[in-house]
């Protein structure tokens, strides 16, 4: 049995002739937590970037995203719990505005694995509407503004403005989606769904 004064060679284990008559498997035992405390201390001390600051590029895949961000987090949370609830949440905040949409789409509190099995049917195509829908949500932005000020009412134009930007920025994925040799799938549905929430706040 291996007890504290064994380990710290002190009481009875203090002179060498005595630590040297441990069994070998103890030894061996003490030598590779040793060795493991050691390593962990080195990478304490080396300055390591936060992992709050790993965010998702704009063509970045989902999965590899969260590779990098679960590494960063094994890293500096020791506590297995304290990093589940760490890259849950921020899986959900540091991804790009596309897989955010998805997610926040999802029932209920997702896991990784839900939000990675969810991110990863994101197409290119998609990728190219979260350029139109913030490039378009300035200007959308403009015109409603105008119609609020004006004296006559405004609300349903305003309507109208959104149908015919609802309707337009499905017509483009749809350009895009059989530019890339494919039709339309349910999954588009819901992406564009989340493309639909960029724009929302107007």
């Amino acid at each position: 049995m291996v007890n504290t004064d064994m380990l710290l060679g002190t009481g009875n284990y203090t002179r060498a002739d005595e630590q040297a008559g441990f069994e070998p498997s103890v030894q061996e035992q003490c030598q590779q937590t040793g060795m493991a405390a050691l390593v962990q201390t080195l990478q304490l001390a080396t300055p390591q970037e936060s992992f709050a600051t790993v965010i998702q590029g704009i063509d970045e895949p989902f999965l590899s995203f969260a590779g990098w961000l679960t590494a960063a987090v094994e890293k500096q949370l020791s506590d297995p719990e304290a990093r589940k609830l760490m890259l849950q949440s921020l899986d959900q905040s540091n991804c790009n505005a596309v897989c955010k949409g998805i997610i926040e789409a999802l029932p209920g509190d997702p896991p990784m694995s839900q939000m990675v099995e969810a991110c990863a049917r994101i197409t290119p195509s998609s990728q190219q509407m979260v350029a139109v829908a913030m490039a378009v949500q300035p200007a959308v932005a403009t015109v409603i503004q105008l119609l609020q000020q004006s004296n006559q009412p405004c609300l349903r134009p305003c309507s109208r403005l959104w149908l015919l930007l609802c309707n337009w920025l499905w017509l483009l994925l749809c350009s895009l989606s059989e530019n890339n040799g494919r039709q339309a799938t349910s999954d588009d549905d819901q992406q564009v769904s989340a493309l639909f929430r960029l724009i929302a706040n107007i």
